[in-house]
């Protein structure tokens, strides 16, 4: 009798306290919510990636208009000088880029009286062309830097997903110590001259540690549908599955990929590459600043060669341009160190987390056998049903710690595809789903 009894009471209090496990989503009302649902959304409805976009083609558009016919319009409708009112005018401009240094421009004046329009067409073809003179490469990488960009709203989402993932799973094991030290509270004031001012302070401090949980959960649900682009009349329980990978983890692996997507690699490339230009072209000119001028207009045409050279000695301009070399070679390879550095490290990050996934997996063989080491001293009467409960709520927290360890693995991952420029809108379903 006594027996039954007591499994009563465990009984009893496993409801109170493990319902919380299974019921604390329902209550909540939460809406199941998946990696690529996520990423589906925000893609498709954020107003931040639509604002992505539009920033992106609205810079590429005024990129090109510098290659594209300029026409501007001048107008002066009225104009008084001196007490005597002008007749409207204003002209039409058009500049025409052919190619570096060649342009073709036109004029149409316009001038209105009483009677008629006036008008005087002109038109030009410049030229001004230096010989020795080098152009730096500042074309945008305009995918790149779009795919960074986009690479970055994946992250974004998947970090919101997984704090939001871990505070809710934190509010389940936080719940369930609450109601266990409510049992506690409940069972020791039955007890006369029984002390419970410790039981009290824990309680009154787990209320507190919950109060917080529910902000945090309130800011990460808010920061997240803003995110998505709604309106934040849903709250959400995301669903993350960590995919078991097998990466091979070394250096030459992923340094063609680095090499080929990093902005400053294919800067400092390009400035070394400039450097070496102007130094060739000083040695071939001697120093002249040779330049093709000409115009062809309506009523004449000239060209002409132009050739210029500073006094002060070449011999120090020649220096200036080797040492810019030199520099810019310096640089090349301090870029180099840098990208294998951040390389090594997202590869050692990765190494870590695997590691302590490995840890937290033999961490979590342990409590198995705890509890159940537990289980089988509270049917011989070793234990009572509270450090039963406990066993199983320290089960749950070990259940939970292994899964996130599961998330930072992933995000590992991610970030090392990030820095290698995979398209992780495509690559995302290989770590997560």
């Amino acid at each position: 009798m006594r027996n039954k009894f007591r499994r009563f009471k465990v009984l009893v209090s496993f409801l109170c306290i493990f319902a919380v496990f299974i019921q604390i989503g329902s209550a909540q009302k939460l809406k199941t919510i998946t990696m690529e649902e996520a990423l589906q959304q925000v893609f498709e409805e954020s107003l931040s990636h639509n604002l992505l976009r539009r920033e992106h083609d609205l810079t590429k558009k005024q990129y090109g208009l510098n290659k594209q016919p300029n026409l501007n319009l001048t107008a002066t409708p009225m104009e008084n000088i001196n007490g005597d009112w002008k007749t409207p005018r204003g002209s039409l401009d058009l500049s025409i880029p052919l190619a570096r240094g060649l342009d073709l421009s036109g004029i149409l004046s316009f001038e209105a009286s009483r009677k008629r329009i006036d008008t005087k067409p002109s038109a030009s073809l410049s030229l001004n062309y230096s010989l020795f003179k080098v152009e730096e490469d500042n074309t945008p990488l305009w995918d790149r830097e779009l795919l960074t960009q986009e690479n970055a709203l994946v992250l974004q989402t998947f970090s919101l997903l997984v704090n939001l993932r871990e505070t809710l799973d934190r509010q389940l094991v936080e719940k369930a110590e609450y109601e266990l030290l409510k049992l506690k509270l409940d069972a020791a004031l039955l007890i006369p001259d029984f002390d419970t001012a410790d039981l009290k302070r824990q309680f009154k401090a787990k209320n507190t540690e919950l109060e917080d949980i529910e902000a945090s959960l309130a800011k990460q649900q808010r920061e997240l549908a803003m995110l998505l682009g709604i309106d934040g009349s849903v709250n959400y329980n995301p669903h993350l599955n960590i995919n078991d990978l097998e990466l091979d983890l070394t250096l030459e692996e992923y340094k063609d990929e680095l090499f080929t997507f990093s902005s400053k690699w294919q800067r400092a490339n390009s400035d070394l590459e400039t450097a070496h230009k102007k130094l060739r072209n000083h040695r071939l000119s001697l120093g002249w600043d040779v330049v093709a001028n000409g115009e062809v207009n309506l009523d004449e045409w000239k060209v002409g060669l132009f050739a210029s050279k500073p006094l002060y000695p070449q011999r120090v301009i020649g220096e200036e341009l080797e040492l810019l070399v030199d520099k810019n070679e310096l640089g090349l390879v301090e870029t180099k160190n840098s990208l294998e550095d951040s390389l090594q490290n997202a590869l050692r990050t990765i190494e870590s987390e695997k590691g302590n996934l490995e840890t937290q997996r033999e961490l979590l063989d342990e409590v198995k056998e705890d509890y159940s080491l537990a289980e089988r001293k509270f049917e011989a009467g070793l234990i009572n049903d509270f450090q039963l409960s406990e066993a199983k709520i320290m089960l749950k927290r070990a259940e939970l710690k292994y899964e996130h360890s599961k998330f930072a693995y992933g995000q590992s991952i991610l970030n090392l595809w990030n820095l290698v420029g995979r398209n992780l809108r495509l690559s995302f379903v290989e770590v997560v789903n």
